[in-house]
């Protein structure tokens, strides 16, 4: 059995701010050879992940777990996120992408922190394990980003 990823803070959200969920991955652009070279055709093909746009409310909160940032919502369900804008991997950042946008959404988050429409909390449990984006898969031509998400009055419909 694998232990949760722990938490390392809560942050509450005080105003709405659109966020990304993910909602499913696509194969990518990117190979990588056997050399580990990324390469645009020939040997594995890398995914990138799908989203969805979404509206964060108040008594929705983030938790910075290591290596990404989850959605808790106001009905315990989480889901990871990306703050700034969805790009597809690219030959040039196949090995960085991850990291790249994780340094961004971080930048985000502290500017959010400053306006105030973030706050530090206590972290929030979760009522079930998080979505793993892992088990959806959509074809190489899906959208990178959908427009909208469906929302109900505690949370988003997946």
């Amino acid at each position: 059995m694998r232990s949760p990823v722990p938490v390392r803070r809560g942050l509450d959200v005080v105003a709405p701010f659109t966020v990304y969920r993910a909602i499913g991955r696509r194969p990518s652009g990117v190979y990588v050879d056997e050399e580990r070279r990324a390469a645009q055709s020939g040997g594995h093909q890398l995914w990138d992940l799908v989203f969805e746009v979404y509206e964060t409310q108040p008594g929705d909160q983030l938790q910075d777990r290591q290596g990404c940032i989850m959605l808790v919502t106001r009905n315990g369900e989480s889901q990871p996120v990306q703050l700034t804008p969805p790009e597809a991997r690219s030959v040039g950042t196949a090995f960085t992408h991850a990291g790249r946008t994780l340094a961004a959404d971080w930048a985000l988050v502290e500017s959010l922190l400053a306006e105030g429409r973030l706050a530090p909390a206590s972290v929030r449990r979760t009522t079930q394990a998080p979505f793993n984006p892992a088990e959806v898969k959509f074809e190489e031509d899906h959208p990178l980003v959908t427009v909208t998400a469906t929302q109900r009055q505690d949370g988003p419909v997946a």
